[in-house]
């Protein structure tokens, strides 16, 4: 659900019993194909070889083009990023693919922009 910019109500980081007012979503449901051959050795693990707390990816707070990303000068995010870290790898039995991936993104607005 999206809100109007103008109707939308941050709340202090701390502001205990306050309700905010802003886009939301849930059960976004993305479908996804693989086109390695996981059953292959690799020089790296796949996504789903890692163990908790390894690093999956890296998120910028900051849209960015595309080109800027590809340029062949390197890319050097404006702001820093977060890492996505593996929280629960869950039990994947060797030369299986999981069929379920959960992605949680917990944020707070700290302003009205």
């Amino acid at each position: 659900m999206l809100v109007k910019e103008n109707e939308t109500k941050f709340i202090w980081q701390y502001g205990f019993g306050q309700a905010a007012t802003a886009d939301t979503c849930s059960e976004i449901t993305l479908d996804c194909i693989i086109d390695d051959f996981s059953n292959q050795p690799s020089e790296k693990p796949y996504w789903f070889q890692l163990d908790e707390g390894d690093t999956l990816f890296s998120i910028t707070r900051d849209p960015y083009d595309i080109k800027d990303i590809l340029s062949p000068d390197g890319f050097e995010p404006k702001m820093g990023t977060i890492e996505a870290q593996i929280t629960d790898a869950g039990d994947v039995t060797p030369g299986e693919i999981p069929t379920q991936v959960v992605l949680n993104f917990g944020y707070f607005q700290i302003n009205n922009t």
